[in-house]
């Protein structure tokens, strides 16, 4: 099965031509190497796909017929546990970062604008 396929009848992307986009642009990887939308799977393949900043490391276990509810999409892959506690722990330091952030009245100025970038970059 192709690899854009398998990654929307999995519903890891919404449409078939994003999980194709996500090949070509480089997110997608099998055994360790780029591919193309077109490269074909097999059976226990480790994809690392890359999305909104986030990684993901899947191995396959089934190629699904179709599209279909993801109770049955779930069953087609194991997740890497190592990967999916390492993006936990960074998606709480991303909220823990934007908490820390301080509020502004409004719509920032130039100046506090300016504060609030060099902030983050540690400028301080």
């Amino acid at each position: 099965m192709r690899v854009d396929k398998w990654l929307f009848y999995t519903r890891l992307y919404k449409t078939r031509a994003l999980a194709a986009q996500a090949c070509r642009g480089g997110l997608v990887h099998i055994n360790g190497e780029r591919v193309r939308p077109s490269r074909e799977l097999a059976m226990g393949d480790c994809l690392d796909v890359s999305k909104a900043h986030l990684d993901f490391r899947y191995t396959v276990t089934l190629f699904p017929t179709r599209r279909g509810p993801a109770k049955e999409a779930r069953q087609c892959y194991e997740e890497d546990q190592e990967v999916a506690r390492r993006r936990e722990h960074d998606v709480a330091l991303r909220k823990a970062a934007r908490t820390s952030t301080p509020l502004t009245d409004g719509r920032p100025d130039r100046k506090t604008r300016r504060a609030l970038v060099n902030r983050k970059q540690g400028y301080d």
